[in-house]
């Protein structure tokens, strides 16, 4: 009852901006790894300029960020992290790098949909640089919008549930949670800050399921290194590097994932919970980038098609 919009009518309006977006985002040159350096045949391996992690490292972001020179952050979160962590954010930016901040809410699903919604926050007010502050979904949807609008991002995970946050690519859904495509940067990250206090703070399930995303990052980089024609996810051939990587994710998976659950379970920031903190988001994120996705990932994508899928992780 009551006055508002019939349900109808709110699905096409966000049917119109969603085409409109659709249709303004392909009219543009799209930025295609594969095609930009796929027939260079060389091997290639992408990472941000920094990776930062520590215990209560919040208090410290502003010290990371003095280089951009930047006047005015973004910070994209959910109500809840931002009502938790955002004031400790924008304290450290003023004290540490003289940056002014403004929180945007970010509204559950890396969708255009909320892309589009962040990109008109943010033309709003004289921003500088974005931070994304919370899972993967806050993430890919920062990443889209700081490309669009060509600013720099930075990644301040939530979670350690994905390898979201290094990657230079946003994993894009629809409105109702359905996958529909992998878009392509030129460039990572500026940084990636982890606070390993905030991210330990999750419920154990989480890490877990980081650790399964990343037990796909060595068979699937291997998959790829041993087909002559397969391509990492930034156009190239796998470097020696990004292999070792894959290797060194799952020795430590094997060595530490075990404990590391317990431990998380007791929301104590030990060091097997540290270590494979790290090994999910910086190891997998590198790994499975500059190594390359096989099966798994596209078994993945498409059970997202099914919605009783949606409310697993990985």
């Amino acid at each position: 009852g009551g006055g508002g919009r019939g349900r109808d009518s709110v699905v096409r309006e966000s049917s119109i901006e969603y085409f409109e977006f659709l249709e303004m985002a392909e009219s543009e040159t799209r930025f295609d790894p594969f095609k930009e350096y796929g027939s260079v045949e060389a091997k290639v391996y992408s990472s941000p300029h920094k990776y930062v992690q520590k215990k209560g490292l919040i208090k410290d972001f502003g010290t990371f960020l003095k280089g951009l020179e930047a006047e005015k952050a973004g910070i994209i979160g959910e109500k809840f992290l931002l009502d938790a962590h955002g004031e400790a954010i924008v304290n450290s930016l003023k004290d540490r790098a003289g940056v002014d901040a403004r929180m945007l809410n970010f509204g559950g699903e890396s969708s255009w949909q909320e892309v589009t919604n962040i990109i008109e926050d943010v033309k709003k007010d004289s921003i500088d640089f974005l931070i994304g502050f919370g899972g993967g979904k806050t993430i890919d949807t920062a990443k889209a919008a700081g490309y669009k609008l060509r600013i720099p991002v930075v990644i301040a995970p939530t979670l350690a549930s994905n390898d979201a946050p290094c990657s230079a690519l946003s994993v894009i859904y629809s409105a109702e949670g359905e996958f529909e495509e992998y878009f392509f940067f030129p460039d990572n990250p500026y940084i990636v800050l982890v606070d390993t206090a905030v991210v330990g703070a999750a419920p154990e399930r989480f890490i877990i399921s980081g650790m399964g995303d990343a037990m796909a990052t060595f068979y699937e980089a291997d998959a790829c290194n041993r087909a002559p024609h397969a391509r990492n996810m930034v156009g190239g051939r796998p470097t020696m590097c990004g292999l070792a990587i894959g290797v060194l994710c799952k020795d430590v998976l094997y060595e530490y994932g075990p404990q590391a659950a317990k431990d998380a379970a007791k929301k104590e920031i030990t060091e097997a919970v540290e270590k494979i903190i790290e090994c999910n988001t910086l190891l997998s994120g590198l790994g499975f980038e500059s190594g390359g996705l096989g099966a798994a990932h596209a078994i993945h994508n498409g059970m997202t098609i099914t919605p009783k899928t949606h409310h697993a992780i990985h």
